[in-house]
């Protein structure tokens, strides 16, 4: 067994999250999941991967949150004040992230989602003529952003240790470019360049809860809970030894996703992951812990911090933990002879 620790450091974990359109109806899909998604995502972050509210940025319409009388997506289920930081405005948004410009570290990781929105082709035959459109019904306008400008401000934070991007609109896979994908950002993205991306109602007691179907597979894969609060069946949407740790790389989560959508919905429409192989060791949240599991297979981990407690490592597995902040280990870790555990 090779052990190597690396020197404790500080590192913070930042979110943008925009919706590029407003709610209007509380049960209407293809408008409602314009809150509920914002909403949803918000609280996976908080509640789940323990992310900052005050590092969590959040556009959407005219900067006011919806007021959705449907309890599930009720702010006051959580005594949380107001979620939307900013409108939705492009030029809200490119200014916030250009402040953020000169925040954002080397040592800090962020996560970049366009929740929600709508997206175009001005060719079908160019992906690069991708657009994302953004909706104002305080004065009935729609703004077009590029896929240049779009890039542009991705890559306007020039510091970070990871960068996880998630878009989720129509042709949403136009958004691959090498100029964003590298060894240090996975981008997943809704469906494919020429492909739409779907809505999902569920009604449960008269009430349907409008979702994305990427938006609902994401959250409900992360949680094993279904937004309508429900149980999900994870063994349903993931296959092999994707369960075996209990942590979902992001790799693992883009496969449960496809299959959520297509086993669930039967959509045509293919999520797509793009990186330079780190999204089979990468998560969307930075604190994690292995405890009361076995690791039979070769495992990778790139994380800022991770518990360890009652594990045992497979006689002939090979697991490397690549630790950005703080490796805590605690009882019952056996690594058997034949094995190897590599921590960094």
């Amino acid at each position: 067994m090779s052990i190597v620790y690396c020197s404790i450091s500080y590192a913070d974990n930042y979110a943008i999250l925009i919706s590029a359109d407003k709610a209007t109806s509380n049960y209407e899909c293809y408008n409602a999941e314009h809150w509920n998604d914002l909403y949803l995502i918000y609280e996976y972050l908080l509640l789940v991967e323990h992310y900052d509210s005050s590092k969590v940025y959040v556009f959407y319409g005219d900067g006011i949150d919806f007021n959705n009388p449907i309890n599930r997506y009720k702010k006051e289920r959580h005594n949380w004040g107001q979620i939307t930081d900013y409108d939705n405005n492009y030029s809200t948004i490119d200014s916030i992230v250009l402040q953020l410009k000169s925040i954002v570290t080397d040592k800090d990781n962020i996560l970049f989602y366009w929740v929600v929105g709508h997206g175009e082709l001005s060719s079908n035959s160019n992906y690069d003529s991708y657009k994302a459109k953004i909706v104002h019904h305080n004065d009935n306008t729609v703004e077009y952003v590029s896929k240049t400008q779009l890039i542009s401000l991705i890559n306007s934070i020039k510091q970070y240790n990871r960068r996880k991007i998630f878009w989720m609109t129509c042709y949403s896979g136009a958004m691959e470019s090498d100029s964003i994908v590298n060894n240090r950002t996975t981008l997943v993205t809704s469906s494919a360049q020429n492909q739409s991306s779907f809505s999902n109602e569920n009604p449960l007691g008269g009430i349907n809860y409008c979702h994305s179907v990427f938006n609902c597979a994401l959250v409900s894969l992360s949680t094993g809970i279904y937004p309508w609060e429900t149980t999900c069946n994870l063994n349903q949407y993931f296959s092999g030894t994707a369960l075996a740790d209990s942590l979902i790389s992001l790799n693992e989560l883009h496969s449960g996703i496809y299959s959520f959508i297509h086993n669930k919905y039967g959509y045509f429409q293919h999520p797509y992951i793009f990186d330079r192989n780190i999204s089979d060791r990468i998560f969307i949240g930075e604190d994690k812990k292995l405890k009361n599991v076995s690791i039979n297979n070769n495992k990778s981990y790139w994380v800022d911090r991770i518990e360890l407690s009652d594990v045992t490592f497979g006689s002939s597995a090979t697991t490397s933990i690549d630790i950005d902040v703080q490796s805590v280990i605690k009882k019952n870790t056996f690594v058997p002879v034949g094995s190897t555990l590599i921590i960094k």
